[in-house]
């Protein structure tokens, strides 16, 4: 083949490309798709004092109710008060805020994150508590 026919082709399949209809750009997703929490995580922990709300950001249907968290070291399980659930449709997250209660040890806790509909994910050391 010629370069004047590549050239032909190549301009052709360009064209049949961008006046297709329905093709649209690949859209990616903001973070972590195989996990519920999205923040805070084991890389990037949040640092709270006791009485300062802590923010998470979870990954769930707009429809999810029943939040609930707690905050896990070992056999210690210290359950969060939920101040706040709203779904951000921006980033496709829902925003919870949970106030941290006072804790018997200062030092990085899991996070466990609960909702209806089966919801629930663990993040490991993911809350310093100080």
């Amino acid at each position: 083949m010629n370069l004047s026919r590549i050239l032909a082709l190549a301009a052709l399949a360009g064209a049949v490309l961008l006046s297709a209809p329905g093709i649209q750009a690949q859209t990616w997703a903001v973070g972590d798709t195989l996990t519920v929490i999205q923040k805070p995580l084991q890389n990037i922990p949040d640092i709270v004092l006791p009485g300062q709300d802590l923010e998470v950001y979870c990954e769930a249907d707009p429809g999810t109710q029943g939040w609930s968290a707690s905050l896990e070291r070992g056999d210690l399980s210290v359950p969060l008060a939920l101040e706040s659930a709203v779904y951000d449709s921006a980033i496709t997250w829902w925003r919870l805020t949970f106030v941290v209660p006072e804790v018997p040890v200062f030092d990085l806790y899991d996070l466990r994150v609960e909702a209806e509909g089966g919801v629930s994910d663990l993040a490991r050391q993911s809350v310093k508590v100080q």
